[in-house]
């Protein structure tokens, strides 16, 4: 498993609801890390997020994430990925895949 993270803009004037994500040749879900009524952190998996009109999301460590599998086996240093949104936009996007922590 591998996470990913990025800053999310919606210059919109109406919010945008994100239902998804697909990427090339890996497989990709959106996880929030939260604490629990224990005060343990989790990581949970997000079936949908919004992003409000005229503003962004930040996702990084700690917070949102995009959780990936099969990285190991992805040979390639750029991995092309889309949010899907449940009104039918389609958000493009793209990663650097770093190996070994770098």
């Amino acid at each position: 498993m591998s996470a990913g993270y990025l800053r999310l803009e919606n210059n919109q004037i109406k919010k945008i609801v994100i239902s998804s994500i697909e990427c090339e040749k890996v497989k990709a879900s959106i996880h929030e890390t939260i604490l629990n009524s224990d005060g343990v952190m989790k990581m949970k998996k997000l079936e949908r997020f919004v992003v409000e009109a005229e503003s962004n999301l930040n996702f990084m460590p700690g917070g949102k994430h995009v959780m990936f599998s099969g990285l190991k086996e992805f040979k390639e240093s750029i991995l092309v990925c889309t949010f899907l949104s449940n009104t039918g936009i389609e958000i493009p996007f793209t990663f650097e895949v770093l190996k070994n922590g770098r």
